[in-house]
């Protein structure tokens, strides 16, 4: 009786070691993050116009937590930008020759999620021992291609978020794909970003390579993403940036001071317009239409030949000569006034020919 005791008591302590071993093995079941959409401030805009998330769902990443992988893509959607901001999402899981993809659209965040949530080992290679299934190898190679095709002939910025441990099953082509990838874009159009899984140094390696190729892109441990905050600050680094902000502006001076007026002359006793006469007053309505809000007094002289009051009169048709030209250049009536000053305030004296064809003029004068 004694000797049983002890038997059932050795194999109790015998199974119950198994069963906390079993427990000890089994992977621990990660969770996402609870994120909300990425809000933008005032001074941010967003970086990208189309996204790419590519899982792998292969069998190197589902050694230790099989979930990992689904719970960062869902994380990576949950945090992603509103359907408002116009900015188009596509994501494709892979494992082996297995694909499970969403096209590149106008994001739709309950289609993405569920995508996310669905994301099981791929690639059909069953266990030795159990027949349980396993995701099968890593083809980062052509993965990379199929990224290339699906973001070809779109427009606007790209980012390709890669979600992988990094271990290639062909790691020399899975570099020269992704090359290709990043070749198919003018520099800083596409950037390439990697969620790095497990501890393997050659994956962590190539993931790091593969995000410096574009010159834009980050490689990032998934260890540093376990809480909302380092989730929220990684996301906004990656969908978010600011708006460059332009040094002022000084304002220009007022448009009156920057008329340039010359005088209009005229023949000996008349008061109509010269050749010279009707371009110089062309470019002066022309001047005046772009400075809306200038006014001008037109002031008519004349020499000093003829009588006095004579001299008054023709100087006053003389300004209205100019201001007719300017009507018809298009410059508003309220805008012109017209005086005639006969040959007082000569500008030449008047006992030379040269210095009284100075004095037959129209100058003008800026109103406030």
């Amino acid at each position: 009786m004694l000797l049983a005791r002890r038997v059932f008591t050795f194999s109790f302590a015998a199974l119950l070691c198994a069963l906390v071993a079993a427990c000890a093995s089994a992977p621990r079941e990660s969770q996402p993050v609870a994120l909300e959409p990425l809000r933008l401030s005032a001074d941010e805009e967003l970086a990208f116009d189309r996204i790419l998330i590519l899982t792998d769902a292969s069998s190197s990443m589902y050694s230790e937590s099989p979930a990992q992988a689904r719970a960062l893509t869902e994380s990576m959607v949950a945090g992603l930008p509103d359907r408002s901001t116009g900015v188009q999402v596509g994501a494709m899981a892979f494992g082996g020759n297995d694909r499970r993809s969403l096209p590149i659209a106008l994001v739709d965040r309950a289609q993405l999620l569920a995508f996310a949530r669905s994301i099981q080992p791929m690639g059909g290679i069953s266990g030795p021992r159990t027949g349980e299934r396993h995701g099968g190898t890593t083809p980062l190679d052509d993965v990379f291609d199929e990224a290339a095709q699906q973001l070809r002939g779109g427009s606007g910025r790209a980012a390709v978020i890669l979600i992988s441990d990094g271990a290639a099953t062909l790691p020399d082509r899975a570099r020269a794909a992704a090359g290709r990838l990043v070749a198919e874009h003018p520099a800083g159009a596409l950037c390439v970003f990697t969620v790095r899984l497990g501890d393997s140094a050659a994956g962590g390696q190539l993931a790091r390579e593969v995000s410096e190729l574009s010159g834009c892109g980050s490689s990032i441990s998934a260890e540093r993403l376990r809480t909302a905050g380092s989730f929220g600050s990684y996301r906004h680094s990656v969908f978010a940036m600011q708006v460059p902000r332009l040094p002022p502006v000084a304002a220009p001076p007022p448009c009156e001071t920057r008329l340039n007026l010359a005088n209009v002359e005229f023949d000996f006793d008349r008061a109509d317009l010269t050749a010279s006469g009707r371009a110089e007053v062309a470019r002066i309505g022309g001047q005046l239409n772009d400075c809306r809000g200038a006014r001008l007094e037109i002031d008519g002289y004349a020499d000093s030949t003829g009588a006095p009051a004579y001299n008054v009169g023709l100087s006053e048709r003389r300004a209205n000569s100019v201001r007719e030209a300017l009507l018809g250049a298009g410059v508003a009536a309220g805008r012109l006034s017209t005086r005639g000053f006969g040959s007082s305030d000569p500008v030449a004296s008047n006992a030379t020919e040269a210095g009284r064809e100075r004095n037959r003029r129209v100058q003008f004068k800026t109103i406030d």
